[in-house]
């Protein structure tokens, strides 16, 4: 019966090590990479970069829990050389 018990402690601390990102460290993120933002209707807030295109939004409160789609890695801007 322990070998039931332990797995299920195990498998307890493994979903505690998978905690949600919280919206403000995706904006977090996205400041630290370049990106201007801008804010829009509601809780939503648009972040453009000069070399990517399109809009990213994100949307909620600061301190919410973000969705898995939320958690997409952050586009990177191509950048050329002139070499």
């Amino acid at each position: 019966m322990n070998i039931g018990v332990s797995w299920a402690l195990d498998s307890h601390e493994s979903l505690r090590e998978e905690r949600a990102k919280k919206k403000r460290d995706i904006r977090r993120d996205y400041r630290a990479a370049g990106f201007d933002e801008r804010q829009d209707k509601g809780d939503h807030t648009i972040f453009t970069h000069l070399l990517l295109p399109g809009n990213y939004a994100v949307d909620g409160v600061e301190g919410k829990d973000a969705k898995r789609y939320d958690e997409k890695p952050l586009p990177k801007p191509h950048v050329f050389s002139l070499a």
